[in-house]
């Protein structure tokens, strides 16, 4: 008997990852094994930021070494959820289902409920931290070499889970003064962080992130108007002073981070100018993917109590469907909610963060409709969309549609497949049984 391929949209998925150094890097910063070692680490950094006049801090091969070998090592839990593609057979036909070792669906239930309540939890949020989750996916098959319907049939969605709870990110802050240069290192490899901090490079994501914690204490932040103004200045002009919340007390609200001095003494390197800027830092490799965030409250604007609830539910379906059907290392950091003053309380993170690649993303948030009352129109395998001159739709026709077509069709398509399971119609084409995930909320 011939598996089962994949449909021109699971095939998708596959090209949807991201470049392993890129994973391996994120990995190294954060702490968890990579395979990457320092030397490789070191020789893979690139500094392009070149408009300060190179008054950047020059952050070199030493540093980097020193602060993966001498600082305190994370202490991550482990979990790793596998499943398998198999074809089952009932009454009503036969379809294909996902399954853990030994194909014991329910073991694998578990997995996936476990991560996923861990990841985003329709219950009310803890007051003592937020879950910021890292996704990255393996790229598994690159986007230029075309080949159409991989098997489905037999695949393993393999995916590598590492927290690191609330007790222990305080740990890591309170004994090691480089865990938030760290965080900078990491968010930079994701395309997330900049040596300046701006609303408009994403970089407000980590800004809120440390404030969240109250880890900001171990940047210094300056004005980046009054900061460039000063560098053109004679040297006998005094520095501008240091601000706090950036967001209301900077000209243009952007500012430059530099290393205080507990992140210099740390380095071994208490000598290095403070009030220079960290470079901004990327990878040595091809093609790095952009990042994105999403989260429940991402688009709250409905006086609806039940709309985070909605929300998150709608966020855990479409991460229980990529779960599925990719494999890949997930990141789970409990950032501890922190007081810090009144006044920046307002930029602190309120609700569990997923990050994953841009087009992930995309992906999670077709499926964040608002309430309507109307249950989802299951997918239909026959219904498969054609072209307009009514040929029919091929993964090249896929990958020839711009990136806001290619979103929309499989931000549909995501979202009448997650709710088919095991008691849906099941003639036809072989549907997919999907993990029950518990929603737990009437749509």
């Amino acid at each position: 008997m011939d598996k089962e391929l994949r449909t021109i949209y699971e095939e998708y998925l596959l090209r949807l990852g991201i470049n392993k150094l890129q994973i391996e890097a994120v990995k190294k910063v954060l702490g968890v094994e990579s395979q990457l070692s320092n030397d490789d680490f070191s020789n893979s950094l690139i500094f392009p930021s070149k408009r300060l006049s190179g008054l950047e801090t020059k952050l070199d091969d030493h540093h980097y070494h020193h602060m993966l070998k001498q600082t305190l090592n994370p202490n991550y839990t482990q979990n790793t959820i596998s499943g398998t593609w198999f074809r089952v057979s009932n009454f009503s036909g036969q379809f294909l289902r996902i399954a853990g070792k030994g194909k014991k669906d329910a073991n694998h239930e578990a997995l996936i409920n476990k991560v996923i309540d861990d990841l985003c939890p329709l219950n009310a949020a803890s007051k003592d931290y937020i879950n910021v989750t890292i996704l990255l996916p393996n790229l598994e098959i690159e986007e230029n070499k075309y080949s159409q319907h991989h098997e489905l049939e037999g695949y393993n969605a393999k995916w590598d889970w590492y927290k690191l709870r609330h007790s222990q990110v305080k740990d890591q802050i309170e004994n090691d003064p480089t865990w938030s240069l760290k965080l900078f290192l990491a968010f930079s490899f994701m395309g997330l962080a900049d040596s300046s901090i701006d609303k408009k490079n994403g970089s407000k994501l980590l800004y809120n992130m440390l404030n969240t914690s109250n880890s900001l204490q171990y940047f210094n932040i300056y004005d980046s108007t009054l900061y460039d103004d000063w560098l053109q200045s004679s040297e006998k002009d005094p520095m501008p002073a240091e601000v706090d919340n950036i967001f209301t007390q900077t000209l243009e609200n952007s500012a430059y981070l530099t290393v205080s001095d507990k992140i210099l003494k740390a380095l071994d390197e208490p000598e290095l100018a403070r009030q220079h800027p960290i470079p901004t830092v990327t990878l040595h490799c091809d093609q790095s993917s952009k990042f994105a965030s999403t989260s429940a409250l991402k688009d709250r604007g409905s006086k609806d109590p039940s709309h985070f609830i909605n929300s998150a539910r709608n966020i855990r379906l479409g991460l229980n469907y990529l779960f599925c059907m990719t494999s890949g290392t997930a990141i789970t950091l409990q950032i501890p909610i922190e007081s810090v003053n009144t006044k920046m309380k307002h930029w602190q993170l309120n609700t569990p963060l997923i990050i994953a690649p841009f087009e992930w993303i995309k992906l999670i948030e077709g499926t964040k409709k608002k309430k309507t009352g109307n249950k989802r129109e299951k997918y239909d395998a026959n219904k498969i969309p054609a072209n307009k001159d009514g040929s029919p739709f091929q993964f090249k026709d896929l990958q020839n549609m711009t990136d806001a077509q290619k979103h929309k069709l499989m931000s549909e398509m995501l979202e009448k497949s997650i709710d088919v399971n095991d008691d849906a119609d099941l003639s036809g084409q072989l549907y997919r049984g999907m993990p029950h995930i518990n929603i737990d909320v009437e749509w």
